[in-house]
């Protein structure tokens, strides 16, 4: 906000091309909003899916009356989000 109040003082003889610009900047933070929540309901579906593939293969496991799946230290990181 401070910079819009600035830049009209300074630019004031072309305050309709300030304006234009604002707006401009406006909808380009919300589509970098957009992008962001985007990536990040990406990421929560498929970490969801891995953890219910999870579930699923251990119910089958159990189902069964076998040893569950061997899970190794990398596929227990991904199912936790973390790398």
């Amino acid at each position: 906000m401070p910079v819009l109040v600035y830049s009209a003082w300074y630019f004031g003889g072309e305050i309709d091309r300030v304006v234009k610009y604002a707006r401009q900047t406006e909808h380009g933070i919300l589509v970098a909003i957009a992008i962001g929540l985007a990536v990040v309901g990406v990421r929560a579906y498929r970490r969801h899916k891995r953890h219910q593939a999870v579930i699923r293969a251990n119910r089958a496991a159990a189902a069964q009356d076998v040893a569950p799946p061997e899970i190794t230290p990398r596929d227990a990181r991904r199912i936790d989000g973390t790398r």
